[in-house]
C-alpha cells in the first residue's frame, strides 16, 4: 500500500512561498490538525469506481446467441425442449423415433429424450437450450411450468426414462429426476457465464420438487446449478429460497448464497450437503437472466439492514471533476490530485463508510469525535463532521457489488468544494 503523499500547505497553494509545518496547516487564522485533515481528504476518495465505462469484451456470438434463443424459443410449451443455439445433440429414449433437433427453433417433447448434450463456447458455437417442465405442478395449471435455461458445456440424462409415459403426465412427469454435469470455470470472456443451468419456478404455485443427481431439491425461486464428476454439485440461489437434502441432511439456502453436495464419478451424491455460504455476485453477473420469464437481479447478500455489500476483491477509484466556490483557484483540483491512494482490498461481508475509508487510507487517522454516521436506507450512507475549521459531508451509495458512488462536500470560511467519486472492483 502506497503511503499518502504529503499535502502542500495552503499558503504555498496561494503562491506565498512561505513554509508551514506538516502537522499544523493554517487556514486563515485557524489551524487544522494534520491527522484530522488527512481523514477529511481521505474520505474524498472513498466513493466509487471509474467514470469511464468499461467496454463489453464478450464475443458477439454470446449476445447474438441469447437474442436468437429468445426469439426462436418463444413458443416452447409444457414438457418441451427448444433448440436455442448451436451446438446441441439430443438422444432419444429407446423405442422413440429419431428426433428432429438439429437447428435453432426445433422443439421436441422432453419425455422423448434420454440425454441432451450442449457444447461449450468455442469459436462460433455455444449451446443453449430452453426446457419447460411440469414437475409436480397439477394438470389444471397448463400455462405454469418450471423454466430451465441450459448453456455451455452441459449434459443432462433422464433418470427415469424407462418408466415415463409421455401420454399420461400424471404417472411420471418428464425429467422429474435427472443427472447432469457441467464444465467448470470455462467462461471464455468476462461477459459470458460459466456453463450451467438455471431453473425458475412460476409465481404463485408454491414449492416444486426435483431429484437432481440423487439430491432432493425443493424450490419456489430461481437457482443456478453446476456439477462435476468426483467434484461438487453447487446450488446457487439467485432469488427466493431452496432446500436440498441428501444422506439424511437438509440444508436451506437463502438468496445470495450457495451450498455444495459432493459427487462421485457417476454424478451421484456421495455425501451430505455442506452448509450454505454467501457467494460473490460478480461471479454470476454474466448469467443469461434475460431469458428467464420472471425478471430478477443478481445481488449481493444483504447486511442486517438489507443493503448491498461490496464484493471481496481489489478496488480502485477515479475522482470526478471538482466544483468550488469562494476558494483559492484550483483548490478542489489540488485536493483531489494530491490524495490518490493505491488500489486496496475489501474483504466482503460487513461494510460501512468507515470501513471503506480506513481500508483505502490506513494512514488516514481516526474520525473526529463529533462525527455522525447515518444510513437513511439500505446501501446509502451519510457521514458528517466538523474538523475545527469547516464542515465535511460524505454521501455514499453502494450501486452494485462491484460499484460504489458518492460525493464529498467541504466548506470552510466561505470556500465550498464538492468532489464526486466512483470506486470500482478491479478483480478478485
Amino acid at each position: 500500500m502506497q503511503p499518502l503523499p504529503q499535502p502542500l500547505p495552503i499558503s504555498q497553494a496561494h503562491g506565498e512561498g512561505s513554509k508551514r509545518g506538516y502537522s499544523n496547516f493554517q487556514t486563515g487564522s485557524k489551524g487544522i490538525r494534520m491527522k484530522t485533515l488527512i481523514f477529511t481528504i481521505a474520505l474524498l476518495l472513498i466513493v466509487s469506481g471509474s467514470t469511464l465505462a468499461q467496454e463489453d469484451d464478450c464475443p458477439t456470438i454470446v449476445r447474438t446467441a441469447l437474442d436468437e434463443t429468445e426469439n426462436v424459443c418463444s413458443e416452447t410449451a409444457r414438457n418441451q425442449i427448444c433448440y436455442g443455439n448451436i451446438q446441441l445433440e439430443a438422444i432419444a429414449r429407446e423405442n422413440v423415433p429419431p428426433l428432429t433437433f438439429s437447428q435453432p427453433g426445433d422443439i421436441i417433447n422432453a419425455g422423448d429424450v434420454q440425454s441432451l448434450q450442449l457444447s461449450p463456447l468455442v469459436d462460433d458455437n455455444w449451446g443453449i437450450a430452453l426446457m419447460k417442465l411440469q414437475a409436480n405442478l397439477p394438470n389444471t395449471l397448463p400455462g405454469q411450468n418450471v423454466l430451465f435455461v441450459l448453456f455451455g458445456d452441459v449434459e443432462v440424462t433422464n433418470a427415469n426414462a424407462d418408466t415415463e409415459d409421455t401420454t399420461d403426465s400424471e404417472e411420471v412427469p418428464p425429467l422429474q429426476a435427472f443427472y447432469f454435469k457441467t464444465g467448470l470455470n470455462d467462461a471464455p470472456c468476462d461477459a459470458a457465464p460459466d456453463s450451467g443451468l438455471m431453473l425458475q419456478t412460476p409465481e404463485g404455485v408454491g414449492e416444486i420438487n426435483f431429484n437432481v443427481n440423487e439430491v432432493e431439491i425443493t424450490l419456489g425461486s430461481t437457482a443456478y446449478l453446476q456439477a462435476q464428476p468426483e467434484g461438487d454439485m453447487t446450488v446457487s440461489v439467485l432469488e427466493g429460497e431452496v432446500t436440498i437434502a441428501a444422506f439424511g441432511v437438509t440444508v436451506t439456502i437463502p438468496a445470495g448464497s450457495s451450498a455444495t453436495v459432493p459427487m462421485n464419478d457417476q454424478m451421484q451424491a456421495s455425501g451430505p450437503p455442506e452448509d450454505s455460504e454467501p457467494y460473490d455476485p460478480s461471479d454470476l453477473a454474466a448469467l443469461p437472466v434475460g431469458l428467464l420469464e420472471i425478471p430478477i437481479t443478481i445481488e449481493a447478500t444483504a447486511e442486517a439492514g438489507g443493503g448491498l455489500v461490496p464484493a471481496a476483491g481489489t478496488w480502485t477509484w477515479v475522482n470526478g471533476v471538482s466544483t468550488e466556490s469562494g476558494c483559492p483557484a484550483g483548490m478542489g483540483t489540488l485536493m483531489s490530485a494530491r490524495f490518490t491512494p493505491a488500489p486496496f482490498t475489501l474483504s466482503g461481508g460487513e461494510f460501512g463508510i468507515e470501513i471503506l475509508m480506513t481500508t483505502a487510507f490506513p494512514m488516514g487517522g481516526s474520525p473526529p469525535s463529533n462525527a455522525i454516521s447515518t444510513e437513511p436506507e439500505p446501501g446509502h450512507y451519510i457521514f458528517e463532521f466538523n474538523d475545527g475549521s469547516g464542515d465535511a459531508r460524505y454521501e455514499v451509495r453502494v450501486i452494485s457489488p462491484d460499484q460504489i458512488q458518492g460525493e464529498m462536500g467541504y466548506s470552510s470560511q466561505g470556500c465550498a468544494i464538492t468532489i464526486p467519486f466512483e470506486v470500482t472492483r478491479a478483480g478478485s
